[in-house]
């Protein structure tokens, strides 16, 4: 059965705790102050992940920091109240900050210190917009990887690092040892190299190159991004091992190719890509990789949203506007939005690792995924699958509208589909590299790149 909205059984959702650990890496100086000694669910989960080893969900916070919940069952809303959801539990209280402080002695000293290393993912070491984007746990590591939001100047050259998982103790006792920062790929592409990840089946990690997928997509500014789902392979391990971090391209859509079909800055309603396309998670589920995120299917325009039709495209007293009654702000708009989902067959991705076509090739089938409780913009984080229990989760961001300052809501569907990932194959050895992948000595490599980087 071919992969469509039939494939996904609805199960219900997910809430995330209100209440707010007091168990964190002490960040001084944080803003708001409050953020220095508490953290919460509040305005978080733009990074999610699920670990399956431990039937954890792993959610970026508000500040940064990664809080691990408990994996509850998940149950449908009543009478269209998002408080009748159960609640994912702290797994742990100690909510850590991974990035750990900074390893490059040129570094600047005097930055806000949330996020405290992220700008070292900027050439020059500038370190506004740098944040966290994707997280996955792989073993006894975590793998992460930031972006720049807006990067005019391409300026981002290393995105990647691992630090040891999970954390033990108290939170003010935990040491990340990460690596430092790498580039996955050619350093100049890291704006579509980073973001949502997700593991490779094992029976497919052979054909597709690697045991990980990352991709990011419609980051401003467009030339340095895909203008369409995106997602590159590569081996976990190279993370601890290499730099540059060697990848495979699989799908992708950069400057020089955007799609025809859906040129990125068309002002046309397009049911597959515009310039309010937000793709914000991957998982392979079954036989097909499915990308999920936000989307206006109505026409693109920049300026500021506002709900009278009239005002669509004009300028008012210096400003241009555009009809959008959902969203407000100063930007892109595409009014109206809807949650969808972007998949393709993973044997056409394979085609690709093999040399038979490109990855600008691929065109993406698409369908809407229903959600009862989003923000008027359908802003989703990632997703993730659980090949065990075939459930598919995706984080919606700020949907569960509890005070001023809402935090997500994870949804969850039973994967119905026949298909499944083929038996592995066994894994190619390379020179000096066997033992390389074997996850129970990660940790240990972490430890000694940590000692040695560290100053006296």
């Amino acid at each position: 059965m071919a992969f469509s909205s039939a494939s996904l059984s609805y199960l219900g959702g997910i809430r995330t705790p209100h209440s707010y650990s007091t168990d964190v890496t002490p960040l001084p100086g944080a803003y708001p102050p409050d953020g220095e000694y508490r953290d919460g669910m509040n305005y978080s989960g733009k990074e999610f992940a699920l670990d399956c080893q431990r039937q954890e969900f792993l959610i970026g916070t508000r500040y940064w920091r990664i809080a691990r919940l408990s994996v509850v069952e998940p149950a449908i809303e009543t009478d269209g109240d998002v408080n009748t959801f159960p609640i994912a539990p702290y797994a742990s209280q100690a909510m850590v900050e991974v990035s750990g402080p900074p390893l490059r002695p040129e570094s600047p000293t005097t930055i806000n210190p949330i996020g405290q290393s992220y700008f070292e993912m900027d050439g020059p070491l500038d370190p506004y917009g740098c944040e966290p984007h994707g997280i996955l746990p792989v073993g006894d590591m975590l793998l992460v990887n930031g972006a720049k939001y807006f990067d005019s100047g391409n300026t981002t050259r290393r995105a990647f690092f691992a630090c040891a998982w999970p954390p033990t103790g108290a939170a003010a006792d935990y040491v990340p040892n990460r690596t430092p920062f790498k580039a996955l790929g050619n350093e100049k592409e890291q704006g579509w190299m980073a973001g949502g990840m997700c593991p490779i089946p094992a029976g497919y990690q052979a054909a597709l190159k690697g045991d990980t997928l990352s991709g990011n997509s419609n980051l401003p500014i467009i030339s340095r991004g895909s203008s369409g789902p995106a997602a590159s392979s590569f081996w976990a391990a190279d993370v601890i091992d290499a730099d540059p971090i060697p990848c495979t391209t699989l799908v992708g859509y950069p400057g020089t190719h955007f799609m025809p079909e859906s040129p990125w800055n068309s002002v046309e309603p397009d049911d597959v890509y515009n310039q309010n396309t937000l793709i914000n998670g991957m998982a392979i589920v079954g036989d097909t990789l499915v990308f999920v995120g936000s989307h206006g299917y109505g026409p693109a325009c920049y300026g500021i949203g506002s709900p009278n039709p009239e005002d669509h495209e004009q300028d008012i007293n210096g400003e241009h506007f555009c009809y959008d009654p959902a969203v407000s702000n100063h930007g892109t708009h595409a009014f109206p939005y809807r949650v969808q989902v972007w998949h393709y067959p993973v044997a056409d991705l394979i085609r690709v690792a093999n040399g038979e076509v490109a990855p600008w090739d691929l065109r993406p089938e698409w369908f809407e995924l229903t959600v009862p409780f989003h923000r008027s913009d359908y802003v989703t984080g990632p997703c993730a699958f659980d090949e065990a229990t075939n459930r598919f989760y995706v984080s919606v961001y700020a949907a569960d509208g509890y005070g001023g300052e809402p935090g997500p809501v994870i949804y969850c569907w039973q994967y119905d589909g026949a298909a499944a990932p083929p038996e592995p194959e066994p894994p190619p050895v390379y020179p000096c590299r066997a033992e390389r992948r074997q996850i129970a000595a990660l940790t240990a490599k972490l430890a000694r790149i940590h000692a040695l980087s560290t100053p006296e």
